[in-house]
């Protein structure tokens, strides 16, 4: 159970790590190309996509369960710690529109990396 636990927040860990990284990146291509605004979400939600991936990925071949249930979990740990960050921050936390699409997001991305990083190690 220890071991589950450590490997579900390496994977969180590790999304976090790689969500930095990316949204970097994007800051550099906003300041130095014409990047119209509208396409910021879509960047956005590329990079969860991504980041959360890799972590349900990483995660679930190190696990033995389901891999699209440890997905699941990093990308629901995931939500969790961003939502109390934000509401830390901002003092503020109300559950909009866009708090389901992250969610949704999250949780796609862990799931798909989870998936095949299950598959993976089957291999």
């Amino acid at each position: 159970m220890k071991n589950f636990i450590m490997q579900l927040f390496k994977g969180v860990f590790l999304s976090y790590i790689i969500t930095l990284i990316l949204l970097l990146f994007f800051a550099f291509l906003l300041t130095y190309a014409s990047i119209d605004d509208n396409n910021i979400g879509i960047a956005i939600a590329i990079i969860t996509i991504v980041a959360l991936f890799v972590g349900g990925f990483y995660t679930a071949t190190r696990l033995t369960i389901n891999g699209w249930v440890s997905g699941l979990l990093v990308g629901g740990m995931y939500f969790i710690l961003l939502a109390i960050i934000i509401f830390i921050v901002t003092n503020e936390y109300g559950f909009t529109s866009n708090s389901l699409k992250l969610l949704a997001t999250a949780l796609t991305g862990g799931a798909l990396g989870g998936i095949i990083g299950v598959n993976m190690k089957n291999n």
